[in-house]
């Protein structure tokens, strides 16, 4: 068999058994800080994993994409429930995806900050205009 360059064999490895008796208490510490660092907060996402996990997030976020496409954040505005989901529907069966109920978009909308409110001619949300 061949060895490649700068490879080990077992020959000269004969004396690790030793060492790593040695060494077996800061082995074991080493163990033992790793598992409790684990267990305090868990396991480090890798910055790459993160900005690859974010995207698909924001790709399959239906709403806040109908957020930047089709409407803007205005303090003063109003906009009629019907209104949004009228829009919202149109928009969703452009990008090839299910129609929503209004209560659902309403809700959703709310946990996104908006507030309901309601006209003397239509009940729906302030802070949000359609472009």
């Amino acid at each position: 068999m061949r060895q490649a360059a700068g490879q080990a064999t077992w020959e000269q490895r004969a004396d690790l058994p030793e060492k790593l008796r040695g060494e077996a208490p800061a082995i074991l510490r080493w163990c033992i800080d790793g598992a409790l660092a684990w267990q305090q907060r868990g396991l480090d996402v890798p910055p790459t994993i993160a900005a690859v996990s974010a995207e698909y997030f924001d790709e399959e976020d239906t709403v806040g994409q109908f957020l930047l496409d089709e409407t803007q954040t205005d303090p003063h505005a109003f906009t009629a429930a019907e209104d949004l989901i009228f829009r919202f529907n149109q928009w969703t069966v452009a990008q090839g995806l299910g129609t929503w109920t209004k209560r659902s978009l309403v809700k959703e909308l709310k946990q996104r900050g908006y507030e309901t409110a309601r006209k003397t001619y239509a009940r729906g949300l302030s802070g949000l205009r359609l472009k």
